[in-house]
């Protein structure tokens, strides 16, 4: 498994645990996507019906590996941390 993940990073297995090329070869297989998904997404927009589908894609629509965000609901009451008392 060392060798196929250090074959997989074109470099020497030598002064690398197992978890350091795993890690690796994880932001290496993220980075491919995200250039791959941006070109997919790029590509869709470009030949989308916009009477069909007024929505533009996305490359997170594309990508795999894209793990999805959160979404965070915050009341007003959030805002009086940022507004300085009144004195």
């Amino acid at each position: 498994m060392i060798l196929s993940l250090a074959g997989r990073l074109g470099i020497d297995p030598g002064p690398w645990t197992l978890r350091d090329l795993l890690v690796m070869d994880e932001a290496r297989q993220t980075d491919r996507w995200n250039h791959t998904a941006m070109t997919c997404a790029l590509m869709a927009n470009i030949h989308r019906d916009k009477k069909k589908r007024s929505k533009p894609f996305l490359p997170d629509d594309f990508h795999p590996l894209a793990k999805p965000k959160p979404n965070i609901v915050v009341g007003i009451e959030a805002l009086k941390d940022f507004v300085p008392a009144s004195p």
